[in-house]
């Protein structure tokens, strides 16, 4: 056997000539060797706005296996991926680009390792961006007779990647307000679902909302008398 090692990429062809001692003939074969350097590579479309999908575009090389991992880094260098799939693209997807979801706001690196047929690696590691934020609210008081006026405030923090702008409230019964942390008057008996949507600096919108979070029910009063006609100074049942 012959080992014969290419230091660069590319189609080689290999010529072997055998010639014989005892005659003047030679015989000739020729071979074609494809020399492939596995590289991994991808190009994301960054930023986002989170909740959403992000395209990602695998341009990686001579790949047989494809691991990909995404780590989020708001908080440091994570050891621990908080998402992880196999596959030529990631998110299940079968076409390039992919769409890979995206559920929270913040900052994460995507890494991409691919192996070739000879268990040869490649890593790539690309830095991306999902802004937006997380609202978060209160209220008080929650629960009354109407008129019930309910005051709401507005507990949304600043992401690693953006800051709250403006804020839109939507009270349940048609009404709503642009402050931060408005007070609004409930004038007929219902349960009402709130929601906040909140602009932030990146130009995204994020909405929470909570269901039957006011309960302006007035009770009701029940009464049936069972003794409808008595003597005077006698009692009557109810």
């Amino acid at each position: 056997s012959l080992y014969v090692c290419w230091n660069s990429p590319g189609t080689y062809q290999v010529q072997l000539t055998t010639t014989s001692s005892s005659t003047p003939c030679a015989s000739v074969k020729q071979a074609a060797v494809t020399v492939g350097l596995v590289s991994a590579n991808i190009t994301p479309t960054t930023p986002i706005c989170a909740p959403g999908n992000m395209n990602i575009i695998n341009n990686s090389v001579f790949g047989s296996t494809y691991a990909w991992s995404v780590f989020a880094t708001c908080a440091g260098s994570p050891t621990t991926p908080v998402a992880s799939y196999t596959g030529q693209y990631p998110g299940g997807g079968s076409s390039n680009p992919a769409m890979l979801p995206f559920s929270t706001p913040g900052t994460y690196d995507i890494q991409l390792i691919v192996t070739d047929a000879h268990s040869c690696k490649d890593t790539t590691t690309v830095p991306v961006v999902a802004n937006g934020l997380s609202p978060q609210f209160t209220a008080a008081p929650t629960q009354g007779c109407p008129p019930l006026n309910t005051c709401f405030s507005d507990l949304t923090t600043p992401s690693c990647t953006s800051n709250p702008l403006s804020y839109s409230w939507d009270f349940g019964d048609g009404g709503s307000s642009i402050l931060q942390n408005p007070c609004h008057n409930y004038l007929t008996g219902n349960i009402y679902t709130v929601s906040l949507t909140v602009l932030d600096d990146d130009g995204c919108t994020s909405t929470t909302t909570i269901p039957g979070m006011i309960n302006a029910s007035a009770p009701t009063a029940a009464l049936v008398a069972i003794d409808t006609s008595i003597c005077t100074g006698a009692s009557a049942t109810f």
